[in-house]
């Protein structure tokens, strides 16, 4: 990219190997979610609206990346 030199490629590589970051911390998360459904183990509901506030970080970093492509 012309505007960042550090960064080698173009910019739609540059978004495309995020956004394969997003679908892989979408794959850790599911592992999360299913794990905090033990909520006693993990201390309670903090654990869990911890999980789902991540959730919605991630859809928002999709939804901006998306535009991008």
């Amino acid at each position: 990219m012309k505007n960042c030199p550090h960064i080698k490629g173009t910019k739609r590589e540059y978004i495309r190997k995020k956004r394969r970051s997003i679908v892989k911390a979408r794959t850790a998360l599911e592992e999360l979610r299913y794990g905090s459904a033990v909520t006693l183990i993990f201390g309670g509901l903090e654990f869990r609206n911890a999980v789902r506030e991540m959730d919605r970080i991630l859809q928002r970093m999709d939804n901006i990346t998306k535009q991008l492509l």
